[in-house]
């Protein structure tokens, strides 16, 4: 399990390798819908979507302090430990 943080950066050179060449495609509203798959409190995987403009996604670096701060508020109202991540990706593509 990691922090948001890591899969993030992991993500971003994976996005780098495979769309370097082409815009990676939006919902119909113009936001990438982020899948964030992690352990829940009972120890089994679950799955929440975050929406997130690409601009704020800066996969060239590798952060997206937007989808860091959703995931915070997430884990605090659903008392959910923040290194729970097991992987993130773009239910777009």
């Amino acid at each position: 399990m990691f922090h948001i943080k890591e899969l993030i950066k992991s993500y971003s050179v994976r996005l780098q390798t495979i769309y370097a060449s082409r815009c990676i495609p939006t919902d119909k509203y113009g936001y990438w819908n982020i899948n964030v798959v992690f352990l829940n409190n009972e120890n089994e995987e679950d799955e929440t979507q975050f929406d997130i403009k690409p601009h704020n996604f800066d996969y060239g670096s590798g952060k997206c302090t937007e989808l860091e701060e959703l995931w915070r508020e997430f884990c605090k109202e659903n008392k959910i430990r923040q290194n729970s991540v097991m992987e993130i990706y773009i239910s777009n593509i």
